[in-house]
């Protein structure tokens, strides 16, 4: 061996050639073949030829086709759908054909290529994007609304598909935090480049459902996306949009549940034989007190439009200490909290046009919505054959802005605005089976009505333990009403009325409400209420009725009515309840309200609990029992009938057992029984004839009822599921009665409420109910479903005609109502059809849907109909006819709803 010296020098150089030939080859292995001849991500072959497919479709191929990893979120891509015939083209080629026209542009890295909007192109060299999607570690389902929040204060709660997305992160390391009810908390740490994009996938495991969102009442359904950890969806927003409803209404929707009915022409809700104003109804914490449009035709909409809603809540079987001065239920709506880029929905069918608009602002930290119908039920009354100069108008606004200043801390500010009108001239007599009156000569109605509200929430957390939740409102409500009717002839009914009436109800007040989690086993919740109201009445009424005086001759009895008052008053109102968890499978609450109402001078102690234990994975028992009190509200004086004294508060007491099973499969089942007495009832005022009338108030069947007891019991079933990956079906059954007790003066010989039985059923009182429901959706463009309803008829009060002779020999007819809902209408069914058609266009979604309503054109009556054969002198048989006021008949409707 030789040594010239050189030996070193040429070892080192074959170390350093050895080191620099083993980085070529890890560069060769990771950048893929093209690297060393220059070619970057954008340079592969597409291999892609698509039709009219939708964006995300038409980028979900492309990424297959040529292997290249595209980040993106779906919430940027616009619903319009693209062609590219890109087999010989690159990618760049590619993804500039389909992404031309939009808003988005797309820039490689080094391992992956990111499409985002064109803003954010100048942002690049300093800000960055963290994208994800939560899923469910047991079976990869998405997890949706679950927060995701950065140590910037920048956060969001994911969409239904579990997906979010954070944009203009700054560059550099964060920390990455999930939390959401149910789940395990989850963090980590993600380092954000300038112009680059962290993508995450998250797989969240199930923790304790904190005790604040846990169901422990029977009776409550879950409708829409939001619902508590634990809880069935009973009616997700699909199944509702879905179903065939007369006017996308929220509150018609609730009919499909076991337990709740109400009128073919009114929405307004009886939850278990309760009267409607029995039940509160709240959006976003706000009481509504007439949440009802058209009230002259017994309230024909909701002044909520459904798509500005994320859920609905409904509390049948007995309710928190957090609500009060109410008997019956409650249904609790929360408006939609939107987040990322800005989206529009409108709606068109035969009874509204509607529009709602939302969107992010201030990096997501913000959000607004803003949701406004016009509706006209002129067209719609003509299709079922009423006067065509009735036309009744109306109209919803309702905005929302949240802002969250810092991750712990939401303030939202909320409007809402809804108005009536209904004007109709009668001149020479009308016809049709909807109307002022059939056959009446002369009449002019004029009625207005408004509702205002605003409210501020503040949302805040306190310390780790506590949080707090804090709100202020104001708000009015209007009505004005006046005209004349002259129906001469009528039997027994004024033939002449005339009416003036002026009302205002003018409402303040605040609430506070704090809890504290003592450990991961104990909930303690405050709360407090004070509620300051005016009202203003201004009423004249004046009827002319015929009678027949001692001397046997006809005359107009002329009555007047009128009442001018300015009463007002307040509720103070304070809570506190315990919640607590056992073993890890009961949880049982406690709780005591106390209510002070000036009007009537009252004080009410309200104790209430609730409990729901598991029984096993998937077997709920659940029961409660409780005390109601209901006032009667400043603004609810029946001052048309002469009422100008508020009556002392109801009392409900309540009992309701609830069995909850999930058998797998999407199939569950649900079975409740219930048992509510009700005592120290208020006056009301009823129309024995039952029928819509302008001013019922001064018709001649109107009866005032003071029933002393009440009982509502029931038995409820509700099943659902799937039957094969294209079909869903669900049914409702419930066998239930609702009655009020009159006690029997002695002697009793005559009139409505002389009974042999002193129970008497409600108005809306129903033994047996069945409602079937029919999905079948063969692909992604179509949708078909189908109702079927049946309830055994309403009750109602008979009459019998009376002829006696006058002085001149001729015949004077009059009417004896009673007994008191002694008999019942005809059984009550229909079938309701519906099919939509999805088309995906440039922009956005269009859905055409058509509904058949009572396909099979069933006569289903709201009242009873009489009539007479004269049989000479004084002699008549009363007969019972089919003349009742009818509800809907067959009536095809057509809609549609385009998202953009």
């Amino acid at each position: 061996m030789i040594d010239d010296g050189c030996g070193d020098a040429r070892e080192a150089r074959g170390r350093r050639r050895a080191r620099f030939c083993r980085r070529m080859i890890v560069a060769f292995l990771l950048a893929g073949p093209g690297a060393l001849s220059g070619q970057t991500l954008l340079d592969r072959p597409a291999r892609l030829e698509v039709d009219a497919k939708p964006l995300g479709e038409a980028l979900r191929l492309l990424q297959e086709s040529a292997a290249v990893p595209l980040v993106y979120s779906p919430d940027l891509l616009p619903r319009v759908t693209v062609s590219c015939d890109c087999a010989t083209r690159t990618l760049h080629q590619a993804l500039e054909i389909l992404l031309q026209g939009t808003d988005l542009t797309f820039r490689a890295t080094r391992t992956q290529v990111l499409i985002v909007p064109d803003s954010m192109e100048a942002e690049v060299g300093v800000v960055g994007v963290v994208m994800g999607r939560m899923v469910d570690a047991e079976n990869e389902a998405p997890v949706a609304s679950v927060a995701v929040r950065l140590d910037t204060g920048q956060g969001m709660l994911t969409d239904a598909s579990g997906r979010f997305v954070l944009r203009r992160v700054s560059a550099g390391s964060h920390r990455v935090e999930v939390t959401g009810m149910g789940w395990e908390a989850w963090g980590s740490d993600v380092v954000v480049a300038a112009g680059d994009t962290v993508s995450l996938v998250v797989r969240l495991h199930r923790g304790v459902v904190p005790l604040p969102e846990i169901i422990v009442a029977p009776g409550t359904y879950g409708i829409l996306e939001s619902v508590p950890p634990g809880t069935v969806r009973t009616i997700t927003r699909g199944e509702m949009e879905a179903m065939p409803q007369l006017g996308e209404d929220v509150f018609r929707s609730l009919k499909r549940l076991p337990g709740v009915t109400a009128h073919d022409i009114s929405t307004r809700l009886s939850v278990r034989g309760s009267l409607d104003r029995e039940v509160m109804v709240r959006l976003d914490g706000m009481e509504l007190y007439e949440p009802y449009h058209l009230g002259d035709f017994d309230g024909a909409f909701g002044i909520v439009d459904m798509a500005a809603l994320r859920s609905v809540e409904l509390k049948a079987g007995g309710f928190g200490v957090e609500y009060g001065d109410y008997g019956a239920g409650v249904l609790d709506m929360q408006s939609r909290t939107p987040v990322g880029p800005t989206r529009t929905t409108t709606t068109l069918n035969l009874s509204h046009l509607g529009a709602m608009r939302e969107g992010g602002f201030a990096g997501d930290k913000g959000s607004w919505l803003i949701s406004a119908r016009q509706g006209s039920l002129g067209l719609l009354m003509r299709l079922v054959g009423a006067d065509k100069r009735l036309s009744p108008q109306y109209y919803d606004v309702f905005g929302k802005v949240t802002y969250q200043p810092t991750p712990g801390q939401l303030l939202a500010v909320h409007v809402l605005r809804a108005g009536d009108n209904f004007h109709l001239d009668v001149e020479g007599g009308s016809t049709g089976p909807v109307s002022v009156g059939p056959g009446i000569e002369d009449g002019r109605i004029q009625s207005d009505w408004g509702s205002t509200y605003g409210w501020l929430t503040w949302d805040a957390r306190l310390r780790d333990r506590a949080s707090s939740r804090a709100q202020v409102w104001a708000g009015r409500l209007s009505r004005f009403r006046q005209g004349y009717v002259d129906d001469f002839g009528t039997i027994g009914m004024p033939e002449e009325i005339a009416v003036r009436d002026g009302r205002a109800f003018d409402f303040t007040g605040a609430r506070e409400e704090i809890d504290l989690e003592v450990s991961q086993n104990l909930l303690l919740r405050v709360g407090g209420e004070v509620l300051q109201t005016w009202a203003d009445y201004d009423y004249y009424a004046a009827t002319g009725t015929a009678v027949l005086g001692v001397d046997g001759v006809a005359r107009l009895r002329r009555d007047t009515v009128q009442v001018a008052l300015k009463p007002d008053g307040h509720r103070v109102s304070t809570y506190a309840s315990a919640r607590g968890r056992l073993g890890g499978r009961l949880v049982g609450e406690v709780g005591v309200r106390y209510d002070r109402v000036s009007q009537t001078d009252e004080a009410h102690v309200a104790p209430r609990m609730q409990a729901s234990i598991a029984l096993g994975s998937h077997t709920t028992l659940q029961a409660s029992a409780g005390r109601y009190y209901q006032s009667q509200g400043i603004g609810e004086l029946q001052v048309g009938d002469g009422q100008t004294l508020y009556s002392p508060s109801e009392r409900s007491d309540l009992f309701a057992l609830g069995l909850e099973r999930d058998f797998g499969g999407g199939l569950n089942a649900r079975l409740e029984a219930y048992d509510r007495r009700i005592s120290d009832q208020q006056p009301r005022f009823i129309g024995l004839q039952q029928e819509l009338n302008p001013f019922p108030e001064q018709q001649g069947d109107r009866l005032r009822i003071d029933p002393d007891r009440g009982r509502a019991r029931g038995i409820e079933l509700f099943l659902e599921g799937p039957a094969g990956p294209r079909w869903h079906w669900s049914a409702g059954f419930a066998l239930a009665k609702a009655e009020d007790e009159f006690p029997q003066t002695t002697p009793c010989t005559a009139g409505p409420t002389c009974l042999e039985d002193p129970w008497v059923p409600r108005s809306r009182d129903q033994r047996h109910s069945v409602d079937l429901e029919l999905e079948f959706k063969p692909s992604a463009g179509w949708h078909f479903a189908a109702a079927w309803t049946f309830h055994t008829g309403w009750p109602g009060t008979p009459w019998t005609y009376k002829a006696t002779l006058k002085a001149d020999s001729t015949v004077f007819w009059s009417r004896e109502f009673g007994p008191l809902d002694a008999v019942r209408l005809p059984a009550y069914h229909r079938l309701d059809l519906r099919a939509t058609r999805a088309f995906q266009l440039r922009g956005g979604t269009l859905e055409i849907y058509a509904d058949l309503f009572n396909v099979y054109n069933r006569t289903n009556r709201a009242s009873l109909g009489y009539g007479a054969h004269y049989l000479g002198g004084e002699n008549v048989e009363t007969i019972r006819t089919d003349q009742g006021e009818e509800l809907l008949p067959f009536l095809p409707m057509v809609g549609l709803r385009y998202r953009f």
